[in-house]
């Protein structure tokens, strides 16, 4: 529930009104649609193979947005800039960390996966080594995404909360129920297009916000000058301390490390990739991504 007393919520929670609502609510109809239309009235998943993997026959766009969106969460939309609002942009330099990352899945992994045909990113653990291992890994991964999804998941809930006074029950009840309806009746057609739907309402949204910020704030050179007297604009910090909380070496080594498992090797970015016909439709893909 909304907390009592709190002016700023408040205030929040009275602009929050039918316009807002309805947008909240035709994204959620529309994900729901997506699922009926692949699951009702499209190809129907007439196999396991279309269910899964969409018969390997779709297209690089939709799925360039889905793997863009599917590990940029409301974790990162939310704490990305209060991380840069409390220690300043040398986080943002994480977003170099993707071009060798980049290159790594275009030349190094998704062709493994082409060319063994692979349907799951543990299947390759089983043939490199054992079936042991492949149940190891399946299962610290059911464990890891049960654990993020939840997060992922209470971050969109907390904000609906403080912006429009909706209990945290209520909204992750009714963000889970559409994910799993959608997914479950049109598969992973159903999941990528409306990753793809997400995506677009997502980066839209940030492009809105930008500006309207920038026009009420007097403009970008205003809002950059408030940046710097606050110390928030430095950018290359090359500190050899591992202690120091970002600099160049943690944006680019550690960044490339800590995404590479996420966008190289989980079952969720394999599966996308192998939805496309061939090694050609997947690069185009990255390279769209």
């Amino acid at each position: 529930m909304m907390e009592d007393g709190n002016p700023i919520v408040e205030d929040l929670v009275n602009k929050f009104g039918a316009v807002e609502y309805v947008v909240f609510s035709v994204v959620l109809v529309l994900s729901a649609a997506i699922g009926i239309f692949y699951g009702c009235f499209g190809s129907k998943q007439k196999s396991t193979e279309e269910f899964l993997m969409a018969n390997r026959q779709m297209s690089p766009t939709p799925v360039a947005l889905s793997l863009l969106c599917s590990f940029v969460s409301a974790i990162t939309l939310l704490g990305n800039p209060a991380e840069v609002y409390l220690y300043g942009m040398q986080i943002t330099l994480l977003m170099l960390s993707f071009v060798p990352l980049t290159l790594s899945v275009y030349y190094l992994y998704v062709p493994v996966f082409f060319n063994l045909q692979l349907s799951s990113a543990y299947e390759y653990l089983e043939m490199r080594f054992s079936k042991g291992t492949r149940i190891f890994v399946s299962l610290l991964a059911v464990i890891h995404l049960t654990v993020y999804m939840a997060i992922v998941v209470l971050g969109p809930s907390l904000a609906l909360q403080q912006v429009a006074g909706i209990d945290t029950k209520l909204s992750t009840g009714a963000i889970f129920a559409v994910c799993i309806f959608y997914s479950s009746i049109g598969g992973l057609k159903a999941v990528l297009w409306t990753d793809a739907l997400q995506a677009v309402v997502m980066f839209g949204s940030l492009v809105v916000i930008v500006v309207k910020g920038l026009i009420d704030e007097g403009g970008f050179s205003v809002v950059w000058q408030r940046a710097e007297n606050t110390n928030r604009t430095e950018f290359f910090n090359f500190d050899p301390d591992p202690r120091t909380r970002h600099t160049v070496w943690t944006a680019l080594i550690g960044g490339y490390f800590y995404w590479l498992p996420m966008y190289a090797a989980t079952q969720a970015q394999a599966q996308r990739f192998m939805s496309l016909p061939n090694l050609s439709s997947a690069r185009k893909a990255i390279q769209r991504q």
